[in-house]
């Protein structure tokens, strides 16, 4: 078995890689599931629906002018469009059957500035994804 520990996992938004400021990465895709029971049955049916998933982001702050959690999230926050998003929790440079990477388009739906009279400034962000995940085992991050 190949465990993986979470320190080395990645996210580019909009093509701007976070890594550096991300301190938790909630990739959680979701299925309906449509009940279909009917009277009778002595077990529970369903019917599989649509997808969905959010990715649940947190960090470290950082207002730097381009790069930083406060230009790259809020920009996908302020967009008018689906921003890009790759997921990498491997770590590998190249997408491959036993390190994949997850791609697709997304809505940033919140963006929050945690700042503690005695802590370190933090953030977190929902990005809500739009259409399909494209689970990539070829290309490159």
């Amino acid at each position: 078995m190949a465990f993986q520990h979470g320190k080395s996992s990645k996210l580019k938004l909009n093509g701007t890689e976070l890594q550096t400021f991300l301190t938790n990465i909630s990739f959680n895709p979701t299925k309906d599931a449509s009940e279909t029971t009917t009277m009778g049955d002595t077990s529970r049916d369903f019917l599989e629906g649509l997808r969905n998933c959010s990715i649940q982001l947190s960090g470290r702050w950082d207002p730097t002018a381009t790069t930083g959690p406060d230009a790259v999230v809020w920009g996908g926050y302020n967009s008018t469009s689906l921003v890009s998003f790759i997921y990498n929790p491997t770590a590998a440079t190249t997408f491959a059957a036993g390190s994949p990477g997850y791609t697709g388009s997304c809505w940033v739906t919140d963006f929050n500035i945690d700042d503690p009279f005695e802590d370190i400034v933090t953030w977190t962000a929902t990005l809500q994804v739009s259409g399909n995940i494209s689970r990539d085992t070829s290309g490159t991050y």
